[in-house]
């Protein structure tokens, strides 16, 4: 372990300095807190959660999603979890679910990054394979917000009944929604009871 310390001593992920920790304090003080999101009252997704503003924390996001920085990967999901306790976001019966994303999308990225947002979780309460995406989809940056509804709609499935199971959707950003209401479109059509949203950057 020391030679591998030594070959690879640990950085921060953004900043590149070296340290013990993914994201160091520094870059950690550029980001700013956000709180709860303005969710539209579409009666699909409860309540919105980010911990981060998207301005602050996108480069964070960008560092574990196209650099894979699994490290930084695995500091999101404990931050997540502490949020989730902090604010009684998970009951003792819900499920954890990230948002998925294609095969395809995956062999070309290597990972899904919101899976490694909910590994700090209880794994009896994470389902990663309960909701699929299963049509693939063209990236939504860029596109307007009818845009990326219809780019996204009917893109999913689920496997199997939710039971009427209360749900807290993972994902790393949130900006119009369209990806995470679809989702929860998908979820409340097989039996879940409530859909609240939990990610790291927002708007």
């Amino acid at each position: 372990m020391a030679l591998l310390d030594l070959l690879y001593p640990s950085k921060c992920a953004l900043c590149l300095r070296l340290g013990p920790a993914a994201l160091c304090q520094d870059c950690r003080r550029t980001m700013r807190p956000l709180g709860k999101i303005a969710i539209p009252p579409n009666g699909v997704i409860v309540a919105g959660w980010a911990i981060h503003t998207y301005r602050s924390a996108y480069p964070v996001v960008q560092a574990l999603k196209y650099h894979r920085s699994t490290s930084l990967g695995r500091t999101m999901s404990r931050e997540l979890m502490l949020f989730a306790s902090k604010h009684n976001l998970l009951g003792p019966d819900d499920l954890v679910i990230p948002v998925p994303i294609h095969p395809r999308r995956r062999y070309e990225r290597g990972f899904n990054q919101a899976e490694y947002l909910v590994r700090a979780f209880p794994a009896a309460q994470v389902q990663i394979d309960t909701l699929e995406r299963h049509r693939y989809t063209k990236q939504q940056v860029g596109q307007s917000p009818f845009e990326r509804s219809e780019n996204v709609a009917n893109a999913f499935t689920v496997n199997g009944d939710l039971g009427g199971r209360d749900v807290l959707l993972v994902d790393d950003v949130f900006t119009s929604g369209a990806t995470a209401r679809e989702c929860a479109k998908t979820l409340l059509a097989a039996g879940a009871g409530s859909i609240q949203v939990l990610v790291y950057a927002g708007k």
